[in-house]
């Protein structure tokens, strides 16, 4: 009589894509080519419900039921309901099923679940078939799929479930002991011995296997096979650190970067999203228990601290912290830490976009005091080139919003809302960052205090209390001078912080004004030169002059070196603050907010708006006169450079 199995296949919509088509080819493909071909039936079943899995196993009577797809531990099986969303079957009623068909005197001998945590399936139905295989932690495409052809094919040659369960577990070691660290151990925990357990009491830690075969106690035995998915990465002293920095971090922060670390892994592990307070050392778990990417050998935990670290929702002193245990943590793991571009988190569907409204404003070319204002919007930054030009109103022959200087803030306004009104048509969530491009004489305005009306509660609030301001030049983008000596400074910015550095690293490429004693043109030009034989990369300025003239040098020496960055006080600071302003201009300076600028900005709001207008005396905190202008030359709107791309409708 031939060998019938089933296979059973599930990848609800909404859930990490798993090669199941391959596994199935694979397992059609080594049966149709062993020599006992003749002695098996093998049929598959996919998108399966619940209902198709009862249907299907009184049909056709399995001696081998094997299920490929989603499993997450104490939720079930991942199965489809009628919509073809994600349905969980619950342990429980799997076991009550096979136990029925059992009872009715089917066939079934042996069930294989080839999904993430399903040894606990495995271990409830190993009390009515003979075998039981299922797996612990995660279990990536390419290891599901090569156990599966050893075990099938071992079959397909004459040889029993548990020779054909061991030479599957054996064929993973040469093709991946990189990713999962074998341990050559065999542990023998059956029936009718001394020294033999009942199955009901097998419980072999989850981070010490791979996968684990079952055999019923009417049998003879049960082994497991010790595979380790992660080294022992941290010692007890460092999880003990590690807890109480994660204890100072709000739970739904872990809980969102984890999310977002896991990754494919996130369908495994959704009980996280039930985490409260005091559950950190569970989460770490998890993040311990679960492989590396398989694009990305840093272990999860270790880039779990690191995104936390560049967390602008965390305070400073805490992300500190949790950066010098990093940093321990590496050298004594020896692990290279990722660059700038590597350190992104990755793209979940529920992740916040960062969106972009660049707005120019040029002198109008025929009348004095006014400005054409003109706009852009970046809907997402990693789509660069989806620019979406801005219009107010329907004449097509202006070459922009016709403006003085206290009009900016309400024309701004009105783009802005035409931006939020374009980004709420869709339900991503987004955070939004404006970018004035101004005239080098205005670059020292303080703009981040220009204030919005609120209809909602009718009242005036500053436009730094609602978005992240930017101040960018309008010339350095226009001349063509101008950009290319931009352009090359921004290549040796990429690459300074390409690496990791210390803080003092990153001082010294600043030069440090205490005030502008920039007064003429030959000022400027010794400045210039200073920045350009040191290297410099940026511009720190404890104080302003009022000297309209000196602001106007000073930018005219930024603009023409091509300096990228540059942040100082709008004001004339009092001697007895200098040092408190020092030390909070060299935190923002720290590596963790410079390698990522966005973090910096919100950083950066963040003090302007709780120093401006938290604190009873404002006038002595730093915060009420941070300024900074930031120019990436790798975004920019198309008008700058090119008239014929300008909106001309606006």
């Amino acid at each position: 009589m031939k060998k019938r199995i089933l296979l059973f296949e599930a990848n609800p919509q909404g859930t990490q894509n798993l090669k199941l088509n391959s596994e199935i080819k694979t397992i059609r493909e080594v049966l149709e080519s062993a020599s006992k071909r003749d002695d098996f039936d093998f049929k598959e079943r996919l998108a399966t419900t619940y209902e198709d899995l009862q249907k299907y196993l009184l049909r056709e009577n399995p001696h081998i039921l094997h299920f490929c797809g989603h499993g997450s531990g104490e939720q079930g099986l991942c199965l489809l309901d009628e919509r073809g969303d994600p349905f969980f079957l619950q342990t429980e009623v799997l076991v009550n099923l096979v136990k029925i068909l059992v009872e009715q005197n089917q066939t079934l001998e042996c069930v294989l679940l080839n999904a993430c945590h399903s040894y606990i399936q495995a271990k409830a139905l190993s009390q009515y078939v003979n075998y039981a295989v299922g797996m612990y932690g995660l279990i990536p495409d390419d290891v599901a799929i090569t156990f599966s052809h050893s075990f099938y094919a071992s079959l397909g040659e004459g040889c029993p479930i548990e020779s054909a369960y061991k030479l599957g577990i054996n064929a993973i070691q040469p093709k991946h002991s990189s990713q999962f660290g074998l341990i050559d151990e065999y542990i023998d925990m059956g029936m009718g011995s001394a020294n033999q357990a009942n199955p009901s009491e097998i419980n072999p830690t989850p981070s010490k296997y791979i996968a684990c075969l079952y055999v019923n106690s009417n049998s003879s035995i049960t082994h497991a096979f010790s595979i380790s998915s992660t080294p022992k990465l941290l010692s007890g002293t460092y999880e003990d650190q590690l807890i109480e920095l994660l204890k100072k971090v709000k739970i739904k922060i872990l809980i969102s970067t984890a999310t977002n670390v896991l990754r494919e892994a996130i369908d495994h592990h959704l009980e996280i999203h039930g985490y409260q307070e005091g559950e950190q050392s569970k989460l770490m778990n998890i993040l311990l228990d679960t492989p590396p990417h398989q694009d990305q050998n840093l272990p999860r935990i270790i880039e779990f601290v690191r995104q936390l670290s560049l967390d602008d929702r965390i305070e400073l002193s805490i992300r500190q912290e949790l950066e010098s245990w990093l940093q321990t943590e590496a050298e004594n793991l020896k692990i290279k830490l990722p660059s700038l571009s590597e350190s992104k988190p990755s793209n979940l569907s529920n992740q916040v976009t960062q969106s972009y409204l660049m707005v120019t404003l040029e002198n109008h070319p025929s009348k004095n005091n006014q400005f054409l204002m003109n706009a852009w919007l970046l809907p997402d930054e990693t789509s660069p080139k989806d620019l979406i030009p801005l219009d107010l109103d329907d004449n097509k022959e202006k070459k922009g919003v016709e403006c003085t200087w206290d009009e900016a803030p309400n024309k701004l306004d009105k783009f802005i809302r035409l931006s939020c009104s374009h980004l709420n048509s869709d339900d991503n969530l987004y955070d939004l960052v404006i970018e004035l491009f101004l005239p080098w004489e205005y670059l020292g305005e303080q703009v981040y205090r220009w204030e919005i009306k609120d209809d909602t509660f009718d009242e005036q609030v500053a436009l730094s209390s609602k978005y992240i301001m930017v101040v960018r030049s309008y010339d350095r983008f226009y001349e063509p001078q101008l950009k290319n000596e931009l352009k090359k400074k921004w290549k040796d910015w990429k690459d300074f912080f390409t690496v990791q550095r210390t803080e003092k690293e990153i001082v010294q490429k600043f030069e440090h004004l205490d005030c502008i004693n920039i007064y003429t043109n030959n000022d400027g030009k010794k400045l210039k030169l200073k920045l350009e034989q040191e290297k410099k990369l940026g511009l720190k300025v404890m104080s302003l002059s009022r000297s309209k003239n000196a602001h106007k040098e000073l930018f005219k020496v930024i603009l023409r070196s091509g300096i990228p960055f540059a942040i100082w006080a709008g004001c004339e600071s009092l001697p007895e603050q200098r040092q408190k302003w020092e030390e909070e201009f060299n935190k923002l300076l720290s590596y963790n907010l410079m390698m990522n600028l966005n973090n910096l900005f919100q950083q950066i709001k963040i003090q302007q708006w709780e120093d401006a207008y938290s604190n009873e005396y404002p006038k002595e905190h730093l915060g009420s006169y941070l300024c900074f202008l930031c120019d990436n030359p790798e975004r920019m709107p198309r008008s700058l450079g090119n008239d014929q791309l300008r909106p001309t409708g606006q």
